[in-house]
């Protein structure tokens, strides 16, 4: 299940001005941009997050209908998902980046501040000539390296909290 399937799910079913407050489109695989734009959109003309059921009626045939119909199958009230701040007075368990290089880059230290003393961090998406300057980014940032898993070019990585 994408990781972005599973945030924007939880937006549209608790319509949450807060995660909707926090999230980025760069934050998100560039399939959802088409639905975060008809959010974006419908926020900007209601000044509310829609429901899953307001946004398809705005909604007409193409990739956002599509993207919809998809989000929908991530709704599972099992799964906890939120938008992290550093601003926030929480943090987390398990931190999920499933975004590029530069993104991950960009946010290492909010990754960072938003994790307590026993937090994994599981970094995806990644190309694996990015690998080691992750790892070391990481290592910098006071996260200890633990396995990798690649495919097809791509790597994901497992670190914990040093």
């Amino acid at each position: 299940m994408d990781c972005g399937a599973i945030v924007l799910s939880k937006l549209l079913s608790e319509r949450s001005l807060e995660i909707w407050s926090k999230l980025k489109l760069v934050f998100l695989d560039p399939a959802f941009s088409s639905l975060y734009s008809a959010i974006a959109k419908y926020y900007d003309n209601y000044s509310t997050v829609p429901s899953f059921d307001e946004l398809e009626l705005t909604l007409r045939e193409g990739p956002a209908l599509r993207t919809l119909a998809t989000v929908k199958l991530a709704d599972n009230p099992d799964i906890s998902a939120e938008v992290a701040s550093a601003s926030q007075d929480r943090d987390f368990d398990i931190i999920i980046a499933n975004v590029n290089r530069h993104i991950i880059e960009a946010n290492m230290v909010e990754l960072s501040q938003v994790s307590n003393s026993n937090s994994t961090l599981i970094l995806s998406g990644l190309l694996i000539e990015d690998q080691k300057d992750m790892i070391n980014l990481a290592i910098q940032n006071n996260w200890k390296f633990i396995q990798e898993q690649p495919l097809n070019g791509w790597v994901s990585m497992l670190f914990k909290k040093a």
